[in-house]
């Protein structure tokens, strides 16, 4: 989580600074998800096939790597 979320350098201070830091870093990297797939359906509705296949293909391969970096698979 740490790499693939951008959870950094905290400069919150405390153990509740650290806590508000990970569901801060948690929220981003769900967000970014989201709009990877948004992007592929907005292709897929403007006609850009090939564009919404690419998208999707680079978000799995993203997904597929960070399971496999955290040992999930």
């Amino acid at each position: 989580m740490k790499a693939d979320g951008l959870l950094g350098r905290n400069f919150l201070k405390g153990m509740a600074g650290d806590a508000i830091n990970a569901i801060l870093c948690g929220a981003g990297h769900n967000m970014r998800k989201i709009l990877a797939r948004l992007r592929a359906l907005l292709y897929l509705l403007t006609g850009n096939a090939w564009e919404a296949l690419q998208s999707l293909c680079r978000h799995l391969e993203v997904l597929r790597f960070h399971q496999e970096a955290s040992g999930a698979i």
